[in-house]
């Protein structure tokens, strides 16, 4: 559709601050604050859209939801104090998430989800800053074959990664858990 949605103000909405099932569309520089259900929802159809330097804060849900999507670009955001994730991915692939800054979402700053028969794959999480909430990343159920690097992760209080799912990812390396000492990473 190649829609643009720019400097806006989503607050207090009785669902969504955005949501989305239509692909190809920017969201950049919005403030999307305190609304009951999630911040800025991608779902099934809204393949390839592109969320960056937006404010995502106390939401009801996570802060951005991308689910059973692909091709999305979720980039230089700052979340913070949402009730669920920073950055939830749900059945969602081939998906770029990279320089957000999270802090104290209440579940993880950054969820990469699945469920029993479909799991998140071929992420790659890059580069973000996550700080605080019960567990920096989480993955869980049939999520697989994701990229989860150079993320910087401190203060969480259960976790600082939990790979609940326990498949393998591409790569776990090269990430930083409440340490910049080269023999931890």
């Amino acid at each position: 559709t190649f829609d643009t949605f720019i400097g806006n103000t989503a607050n207090s909405n009785r669902s969504y601050g955005f949501s989305s099932i239509a692909p190809n569309n920017y969201y950049s520089g919005n403030t999307v604050n305190a609304n009951l259900s999630d911040g800025i929802r991608m779902a099934t159809g809204s393949n390839t859209n592109t969320i960056t330097a937006n404010t995502v804060n106390s939401n009801g849900g996570s802060g951005i939801m991308i689910i059973s999507v692909s091709g999305c670009v979720v980039t230089g955001n700052t979340i913070a104090s949402d009730s669920q994730y920073g950055i939830h991915l749900s059945s969602a692939k081939s998906n770029t998430v990279s320089g957000n800054r999270l802090s104290q979402n209440v579940q993880a700053g950054i969820g990469v989800i699945g469920g029993a028969f479909i799991g998140s794959c071929t992420n790659a999480v890059v580069s973000n800053e996550i700080s605080g909430g019960d567990t920096g990343i989480l993955i869980t159920g049939r999520s697989q074959e994701n990229i989860i690097t150079k993320n910087n992760v401190t203060g969480s209080v259960i976790n600082l990664l939990a790979n609940l799912g326990g498949n393998a990812q591409v790569s776990l390396a090269r990430n930083w858990w409440s340490s910049t000492d080269e023999t931890t990473i």
